[in-house]
């Protein structure tokens, strides 16, 4: 197989089944072979149910769902360098639990 340069540009190229979607709900699962991404755009919310209407599943193997994680971090840090840091409603109170347990 050929080596690939790390520095080697990558060219995409968007196709018509290859929409942009909209996201404000996303839940992962695991499994020993891969990490399952579900996004979707919560619709309602009630105190009975929180109804999402699903937009896309995205598989990934454990080892490209790493990377995929710290390219993300590296660029969240780089939006809030620029912008300012990310305010998230109850992200305090959720990792204070996490250290409480």
């Amino acid at each position: 197989m050929e080596t690939i340069d790390k520095n080697t540009p990558v060219k995409r190229e968007a196709t018509q089944s290859s929409p942009s979607i909209y996201a404000n709900n996303a839940e992962i699962n695991v499994t020993t072979w891969d990490f399952r991404f579900r996004f979707g755009e919560i619709e309602t919310l009630s105190p009975q149910a929180i109804t999402v209407a699903e937009r896309v599943r995205v598989v990934m193997s454990p080892q490209h769902a790493k990377v995929f994680s710290r390219v993300l971090a590296e660029n969240i840090a780089k939006y809030e360098q620029a912008f300012g840091e990310i305010a998230v409603e109850g992200l305090e109170d959720a990792k204070e639990k996490k250290t409480t347990q």
